[in-house]
């Protein structure tokens, strides 16, 4: 009886330390990126560089899930989300509309780093080919 008490003891601390770091992770990841604007400084689809078809935007993150793709006077909304809750992989996913060039960036982009001046994310899709994308700190 006191072997199943501790275990469930055990359990019940894992899964409250990892609940609250979750919650922080994302906190902390929102405020890093959150107020300030954003450019594409390297986009490769599978298997060519496309970098150049976000040279004239910049996109801001915001509290909210509100992610903006700007381009002179237009603006594009769509959602941003941080997800820690994948043991091997933290997840930034992107959606925008269905509107060229941005929906080249609605995906499930496994987090390679995250830092207030640059977000590297990558894509392993089983279609064949990695894509990376790398936002720097406008």
């Amino acid at each position: 009886m006191k072997k199943n008490l501790f275990a469930l003891a055990a359990i019940a601390v894992i899964l409250f330390t990892g609940c609250s770091k979750d919650d922080s992770s994302v906190a902390s990841v929102t405020k890093q990126i959150g107020g300030t604007s954003w450019v594409v400084t390297y986009y490769w689809d599978k298997d060519k560089d496309e970098t150049y078809k976000f040279q004239n935007y910049t996109f801001a993150f915001s509290s909210g899930s509100v992610a903006e793709a700007l381009q002179g006077g237009n603006v594009q909304t769509g959602t941003w989300v941080f997800d820690t809750s994948d043991d091997s992989h933290d997840h930034f996913i992107i959606n925008f509309p269905v509107v060229t060039p941005l929906d080249d960036l609605n995906d499930d982009w496994h987090v390679v780093k995250i830092t207030d001046s640059v977000i590297e994310l990558k894509d392993e899709s089983g279609s064949g080919g990695t894509e990376y994308l790398t936002f720097k700190k406008n």
